[in-house]
């Protein structure tokens, strides 16, 4: 019987890097967020919302979840609601729709933040992260 090696992983994969974050109709602001330095990091993205002030974190679990979206015609251009009491609040018809969606986490205390961070970056140490949460 032949044993198969499994890969060591490694849990610091991922590079902080400074970014922009554009939260509704309001100017840009400046984040970071995490980028995967290689297929095995278990993680699709990290991103820092300054707003809020918590560490976004997108699995690579899927999981059913239903979404609005709004109903296309024959060309693909959204379908105008017909409804008259919601026409002027939803100007665009929509459907309840089971989406495959990815799985998100939020961290929400500096230090739970710092100890996710020094866990998953190997810039967390160098990377001035912690200006973005004042």
């Amino acid at each position: 019987m032949s044993e198969t090696k499994k890969k060591p992983t490694n849990p610091k994969n991922y590079m902080l890097v400074e970014s922009v974050f554009v939260d509704g109709p309001g100017d840009p602001v400046k984040n970071f967020i995490g980028i995967p330095m290689d297929a095995d990091a278990p993680f699709l993205e990290i991103v820092f919302d300054p707003s809020k002030k918590i560490l976004g974190i997108v699995s690579k679990t899927l999981k059913p979840q239903f979404h609005f979206m709004p109903k296309i015609d024959g060309n693909g251009f959204p379908k105008p609601n017909t409804n008259k009491a919601l026409k002027e609040q939803y100007p665009v018809a929509q459907e309840r729709l089971l989406i495959d969606t990815y799985h998100e986490y939020y961290i929400r205390t500096p230090k739970e933040i710092e100890a996710f961070l020094k866990m998953y970056a190997f810039n967390a140490t160098t990377f001035d992260w912690k200006s973005f949460l004042g």
